[in-house]
């Protein structure tokens, strides 16, 4: 027994007696120790006037499935006269399962479906689920650790226009909450709710240019510095420079043999990182139009600017350089993206700060997407929230 007491390694039982059938190992067992401790008023307890019997799982001995039979006892209280159960700290006196067998099935919920896990474990839907959703909630990041606050949204169905909205300490790197709208007021009531002492321990907030969520710098989070993403910005120079592209190919381009699906990759991916094929491809367009050459170079060079290491004063400098390039240039659809520039100025130079981005808030959008493909979509966006919080 006292080897079977090593391998169970659960503090304050006694094992009584051991069977084994062909898919249980059952085990017979009772405290250890002779008295309790009186929750009332605090003094020690020895007199039992009642004995009862619980069934617990636990982690599985040999393959088989671990049952313990684990007779427990009702103290009295002889100053107090109170009655109290037997405690044990291996199990919570609400559940069946010992502690470290509930937190064994939410790891292997981590990255699998819940159906799959309780047909593994002979266990219900519904056990298991209860669980897992439970120690996500228990393990989830706390709010009070938030500094620097990254935002975004994603879509809630491919094609559908519902937007939720994921929150990312950029300083962990951890997703901290995941909300069902992105509109401008529920946002406000959401942060509000947080209180006000969140809200001012935000220092940087970090989103795309939409007004929804610049909008709570300064407002919301009044000690926050705005940091528009350069990625966002940067995506919308990559596509006025596609639109460029595609006025060009019912033009200039109409009698000329280029693969334009080639062409638009070859001008969008950044030049040190473009194939034989696509440098190529690139080349003969630019052959055809120097003023497709001079904007896709306008654009690298405005790129190169966000890839070195600089100061913000030196980015003023630089980026006002190549503002004067590119109305020098004047093209219409680069005009368009040099307003952008112009209402954004501030928030697109305060990256040079710290160089802050929602690189990582991105990555999030990535992981999200997965797990919802994997799911096949959820129906119940609270199980979808968990199950972002978890595994992201």
């Amino acid at each position: 027994m006292k080897n079977i007491e090593v391998l169970l390694n659960l503090t304050g039982i006694q094992i009584d007696n051991i069977e084994i059938t062909d898919n249980e190992v059952i085990i017979r067992c009772s405290g250890s120790f002779h008295e309790q401790i009186c929750p009332e008023c605090k003094n020690k307890c020895s007199r039992v006037p009642k004995y009862y019997e619980r069934t617990i799982r636990d982690l599985k001995i040999f393959g088989k499935q671990t049952i313990l039979k684990l007779t427990t006892r009702q103290f009295k209280c002889k100053e107090c006269h109170s009655y109290f159960n037997e405690k044990f700290v291996f199990v919570n006196e609400k559940f069946r399962m010992t502690e470290r067998y509930r937190e064994y099935i939410y790891k292997c919920c981590q990255g699998r479906d819940i159906k799959h896990v309780a047909e593994q474990e002979v266990l219900s839907w519904d056990v298991v689920n209860t669980i897992y959703e439970s120690w996500v909630k228990k393990n989830s990041i706390k709010h009070e650790q938030v500094r620097k606050l990254g935002i975004d949204e994603f879509s809630m169905k491919k094609g559908h226009k519902h937007f939720a909205c994921v929150l990312v300490d950029l300083e962990v790197g951890c997703v901290i909450d995941v909300l069902k709208e992105r509109t401008k007021d529920y946002l406000i009531k959401y942060f509000t709710g947080l209180g006000e002492k969140f809200c001012e321990q935000i220092t940087v907030l970090s989103c795309d240019m939409w007004q929804g969520f610049t909008g709570l710098s300064g407002t919301i989070f009044p000690n926050a510095e705005l940091v528009i993403d350069r990625f966002h910005f940067s995506k919308s120079l990559n596509k006025t420079l596609d639109t460029f592209r595609k006025k060009l190919r019912k033009t200039l381009f109409k009698d000329v043999e280029l693969h334009q699906g080639k062409l638009r990759f070859a001008l969008l991916k950044s030049s040190g990182n473009l194939s034989n094929e696509e440098i190529e491809i690139r080349n003969a367009a630019f052959e055809v139009s120097t003023e497709l050459k001079i904007f896709y170079y306008i654009k690298e060079e405005f790129k190169s600017i966000f890839n070195s290491k600089i100061s913000r004063k030196e980015a003023v400098i630089k980026i006002s350089e190549w503002k004067q390039q590119a109305e020098v240039f004047n093209n219409k659809y680069l005009n368009k993206f040099l307003t952008t520039l112009n209402n954004w100025y501030d928030g697109i130079l305060n990256y040079f700060n710290e160089r802050i981005s929602n690189g990582i808030v991105e990555g999030k959008n990535n992981k999200i997407k997965m797990i919802k493909r994997r799911a096949y979509g959820f129906l119940n966006f609270e199980k979808m929230r968990l199950r972002i919080l978890d595994e992201c």
